[in-house]
Order: C-alpha cells, then structure tokens, then sequence
C-alpha cells in the first residue's frame, strides 16, 4: 500500500497496555453506505452483519457485511454483499468490541459522513457470540438486533446431543422449534409466546432436561428474532447470516488460506475493498458483474458514452449514484397501513 492509501484506509490505531494496538480500516464510502442501507428506516434496507473470524492473520479479524441494494448481480439479481468497517484486535472480549463499535458509532453521528443518525435505528445481524451481542447492544441501545437462525438451530442440536436426547427425538424437537408449521415459523407475538408456552409444557413432561434451556431459548429469540422481525417486516422469518460467510470464504481466498503478517493481511483487504468499490463504477457504465437496481436505473451511462466524459464528470456522476435514490416525500400513515402525502402548505400573503 502506498502511504496516501494507509492513511484513507487504517481510521484508528489504538494502543493499550500489554497488548499489540487495535487497528480499524474502511473508506468513508462504507461508512456512507451503512446510513444507506442498514437502518430500519432505509428505502431498500439491509441487515448489517457482523461476525468475527480466523485463520487470516495473527490477529483476529471482526467484519461488518451488508448488501448493497442499489445493485443486482448480473446472473442471479441477488444484491451483491459488501464489505464494511473491519476490526483487527487481540481478544474477544466485551471492552475490545466495544471500542470499536463506539469508534463506528461517533463517525456515524459526526458530521464528517455528511448526515445524521438521529432517529435512525441500525439492523444488526449477528450469531450468539455474548460479548460481541453484549457490545453491539450497549453503543446501540435503540437497535434492531437479529439473531442468525443457522447458528441458533446448531447450537440447540448441539445441546440436544450434550444432554442424551436420542436422534429420533432430538429430530421431533429441531421440527417443533425450527421447522416449516414450528414456533419460529409464527409470524406475530402473540402467537409466539402462546406455541413457546405449549412447547414448554410438554418439554417439562417429556424431556424435562431441555425444558429450561428451551425457556432461555425462547426469551432470547422473542428479543433479538420476532421483535426485530416484526418491527422490520423485510426481514426474513429464517434469517441467516450467509453474507458474512460467503464474504469470509473471499477473505480466506484472498491470503490463500494463509495466515499473513499484519501489513500483508491489510493490504489484501485493502485490495478487496477496492475491488468493490471498482465495481460499483463499473454497473454505473453497464460493464462489470454488476448491474443498477431499477430504482437507480436513470444513474446509468452507456460505455461508449462514459469513455467520453472527463474525471472530474465520472466522479461526478460515481458520487451522485452512491448518494442512492431520493427520499419520498414525508408522509401520513393511515390507520390501513397506507401512506398520505402530506399537503403542501400554501402561502398566504398579507
């Protein structure tokens, strides 16, 4: 990396005792483009995962992932998942993560991003790890926090198999919970907590060793499952954090399942970020993987016209596209769940 990329890219360098330094890297387009498109107010909104992985470097590696929903992939029409802010510290500790979410939390409320998270409530998408969730909660009381299915139904087979339930059982219990017509397939509260109380009692008469372990279980997943989905209706019954996967799977790839000396490990995320951001400009002028979602299809260029324009008009037209589509007009929601637009008020002139 060049000296003028390492200052764009590295945010902050924190030193504490005993410890190597933490280190914190993105450009200010991810930054910009989490306002966009992970708050539960977002026109087209995105569940902001994030997650920690191994095996990348001598440290460990903390990621945020989100879906840009301004593009679609050519092939599929899935929106392509990004990369965010990424983390780079020692220990997965509660006051580690903290640092770093409150690092996020002050750049998102400061002016320098061009826009206010003032009654914005951030959706984040995570699995079960405590002191990361514990963190995340605690710089963002008024989240919408919600809980990967995939890792919860794991970890519940493997407190099924811990306790010596036989398969055939264990198979009943995974359906009731987890399966198509099962408790996490209710769609209101109410109807959540009337199958959870069921289900506890025949867990009490049944299998009386799962019986308060299935009770935290469905205190848990009424917080941070059905009250996130209910409140944010895009999100899906089954949500799983599949992006942060498949983006750790490009990230393993790019160190070639290797782990890389620090300044290696930052270069190749360096790289891939990049990448991305290459890619955007790249749907704007219909070439690439890549192509505008249709509410952004008046940003689109045709490339024999885009070779024409100047730098400083494809900046232009590049910047203009990663502000996103316009707001709607404030409304009046009506008492069906439509929307009014507010009358214009008219001058009266004395």
């Amino acid at each position: 990396m060049t000296s003028t990329t390492i200052q764009e890219f590295i945010q902050e360098v924190v030193q504490t005792k005993g410890k190597p330094p933490y280190i914190i890297i993105y450009y200010e387009e991810q930054l910009k483009d989490i306002i966009q498109f992970c708050s539960s107010n977002a026109t087209h909104p995105s569940v902001l995962g994030i997650d920690r992985t191994f095996n990348l470097g001598a440290c460990y590696v903390t990621t945020t992932v989100y879906h840009n929903t301004n593009l679609m992939r050519k092939e599929s029409a899935m929106h392509p998942i990004m990369l965010g802010p990424v983390f780079l510290h020692w220990d997965g500790v509660f006051t580690t993560y903290h640092r770093f979410l409150s690092h996020l939390q002050c750049k998102l409320e400061d002016s320098i991003v061009g826009s206010q998270m003032s009654g914005m409530n951030l959706v984040f998408g995570s699995d079960e790890e405590k002191a990361l969730t514990k963190a995340v909660k605690s710089v963002f009381p008024s989240l919408d926090l919600v809980l990967c299915m995939q890792h919860i139904s794991k970890n519940v087979s493997h407190h099924l198999i811990k306790i010596g339930v036989e398969i055939s059982e264990r198979r009943k219990i995974m359906d009731t919970v987890f399966g198509a017509t099962g408790l996490m397939a209710c769609k209101e509260e109410y109807e959540y907590l009337k199958k959870a109380m069921e289900l506890h009692e025949k867990y009490v008469n049944e299998v009386p060793t799962f019986a308060n372990y299935f009770r935290n279980l469905t205190d848990k997943l009424l917080e941070n499952v059905v009250k996130s989905r209910n409140k944010n209706k895009w999100i899906p019954l089954d949500w799983k954090n599949n992006s942060y996967e498949s983006l750790n799977n490009i990230l393993k790839l790019a160190v070639n399942w290797k782990t890389l000396k620090l300044p290696d490990l930052i270069n190749r995320i360096n790289n891939i970020v990049k990448l991305q951001l290459c890619d955007i400009r790249r749907a704007i002028h219909e070439t690439g993987n890549f192509k505008l979602a249709p509410w952004m299809a008046k940003f689109a260029v045709k490339h024999v016209n885009w070779v024409k324009k100047s730098e400083a008009e494809k900046e232009n037209v590049y910047r203009n596209f990663m502000k996103g589509p316009k707001k709607l007009n404030s409304h009046i929601c009506s008492t069906d769940g439509g929307r009014w637009k507010n009358a214009k008020t008219q001058k009266v002139r004395f």
